[in-house]
């Protein structure tokens, strides 16, 4: 984890609610915002990019501060080095790609052509340099602005809901720039979404905004594994696991990844021996049973100790249930009639099969 921290302490007041937020987030990592629509994602982070003049604040970046009430200390957004990517990709459509990317460039300091040559391989736009952005795909044109936000090497880029319109496959041809800009341009991201998977698949840090105010902010494993409300993401409860690879069973199309308490047989992606990944285990998807499975199709099975049971408060003929395996925690939701039949109790011992896993690669 970086030493530097991206600061924030704003409050402000809202149709409805009044804004709070105070955190210290990890700097060149990616944190997701996540919380119902009106929770006041999208105004946290105009007022981060200095677009809204929240009614007080502090807001420090790095060693750069960008707002400070006590000194009246107020840094205008054209001032600040913050990329900002929306739904819409809001190109400018009298101009060519090459001449979007170069746009922000004029105002930037220091600004290089090796710089911009880098964002345009990472992004692979050498196709799309000359042309207009009306003849461009959805997908290509949001490709085009994360480009664009990144060209003058950012402190902090803000994506809020860059692929809520795009169709499933340019979001995940989308995903992985999304995840690899933070690390190959040295760059914080702060990621607004209302996708789990997004979630999964990008976060570092998970911040759950509710009402204007914070419920959650902490590491992803942590967040998710948090028994005071499993259900921060809705009712698709998950687990995430922290991998490696650790075995190919080539004959079979299979990886082994190994993780803190076991390992699991997935489908081989083209990941390299001790490559590192993640995974998303659906609490839909783990079954417990008393004795090791024996004769069965279901190719991971995972010795664990019941940690809790909780009755689900949605849906009253469901219970999850807290495994922990080695030092991994990891959630099953079965239903109360099984808990009932298996007599299940907190601390005993249960085989739990994992019917699916998705693999965050």
């Amino acid at each position: 984890m970086s030493q530097s921290l991206i600061h924030i302490d704003i409050e402000t007041p809202l149709e409805s609610l009044t804004l709070r937020v105070k955190a210290q987030l990890p700097s060149e990592q990616i944190v997701t915002l996540y919380g119902h629509s009106g929770s006041g994602k999208t105004t946290l982070l105009r007022c981060l990019s200095g677009l809204t003049k929240p009614k007080r604040a502090f807001i420090q970046v790095d060693d750069e501060i960008w707002q400070d009430d006590s000194t009246q200390h107020f840094v205008p957004p054209w001032m600040r080095s913050i990329g900002v990517v929306f739904q819409e990709a809001s190109l400018f459509r009298h101009l060519t790609v090459m001449e979007n990317l170069t746009f922000g460039l004029k105002r930037t300091e220091n600004a290089s052509p090796s710089q911009l040559k880098h964002v345009i391989e990472a992004f692979d736009m050498g196709a799309l340099l000359h042309r207009s952005p009306q003849t461009l795909s959805g997908g290509q044109k949001q490709r085009v602005a994360l480009a664009r936000a990144m060209s003058t090497h950012p402190k902090l880029l803000l994506l809020d809901e860059p692929l809520a319109s795009l169709d499933p496959m340019a979001k995940e041809n989308l995903l992985p720039l999304i995840k690899s800009a933070c690390k190959d341009f040295h760059t914080s991201l702060i990621y607004v979404t209302h996708s789990p998977h997004e979630v999964a698949y990008l976060s570092h840090t998970l911040m759950v905004l509710n009402e204007g105010s914070i419920k959650v902010c902490a590491p992803l494993v942590e967040a998710l594994s948090n028994s005071q409300d499993p259900w921060i993401l809705g009712d698709d409860v998950a687990s995430i696991l922290e991998c490696q690879v650790t075995q190919k069973d080539a004959p079979f199309g299979l990886l082994l990844l190994s993780f803190a308490g076991g390992a699991l047989w997935v489908k081989d992606s083209g990941l390299a021996l001790h490559d590192k990944t993640r995974v998303r285990l659906l609490a839909k998807d783990v079954s417990l049973t008393l004795s090791e499975p024996q004769d069965s199709s279901i190719q991971n099975a995972l010795l664990s100790q019941i940690v809790l049971i909780l009755d689900d408060p949605k849906e009253p003929s469901q219970s999850l249930v807290q495994l922990r395996t080695g030092e991994s925690l990891i959630w099953s939701r079965i239903t109360q009639r099984a808990v009932a039949q298996l007599n299940l109790r907190m601390g005993q011992s249960v085989w739990a099969q994992i019917k699916s896993v998705a693999l965050m690669d």
